[in-house]
This record gives structure tokens, C-alpha cells and sequence, in this order.
């Protein structure tokens, strides 16, 4: 028996799933309203789900080329989780 998560790469790679991203997001769709294939595929650009906190709430990961960071960057980050993040980075 296959894997249902290759099978869904199969379907559409997840770097293609970007609009589909953005519509979820515009229209604030619950995240428990989303297709479990997209919510995989939201991972391949950095949001993952957390069931295990508080429903409908996402993490987002950030890369950080060579692990340096200017201060603007930091500062920049810290306001984008004040702001959506309720505060956690």
C-alpha cells in the first residue's frame, strides 16, 4: 500500500500549491475546512498545522540563509509574531 502523502505529491508538487494558500488565507477558512492534501502541502512552504494547541492555529517556520540575521531582520520578525503570532517566536 502506497503513502498517501506521496500520492498527494504525485497529484500536484506542493511548491504549486501557493494559490490555494493564498485563497484559504483570504477567505480565513477554518483550518479544519481545509483538504488534508493541501494542509500537507502547506508545509513544503513553511505552515504547519498544530492540532495539538489550539485548533486553527498554524506555525510558521522561517529560513535563515547562513544563520545570520541583520537586526532589522530580528526586529521585523519580532513585530510579525507580536502581531499574528500572539507573541511567540
Amino acid at each position: 500500500m502506497s503513502n498517501p502523502i506521496e500520492a498527494w505529491k504525485a497529484e500536484k508538487h506542493p511548491l504549486d500549491a501557493w494559490d490555494e494558500i493564498v485563497a484559504h488565507a483570504s477567505a480565513a477558512t477554518p483550518a479544519e475546512n481545509i483538504p488534508p492534501q493541501d494542509l500537507e502541502r502547506m508545509k513544503w512552504h513553511g505552515f504547519f498545522y498544530r492540532r495539538r494547541e489550539s485548533t486553527g492555529r498554524f506555525m510558521n517556520r522561517i529560513r535563515v540563509t547562513a544563520n545570520e540575521l541583520s537586526a532589522e531582520q530580528g526586529k521585523e520578525i519580532a513585530l510579525m509574531a507580536y502581531e499574528y503570532g500572539h507573541g511567540i517566536i
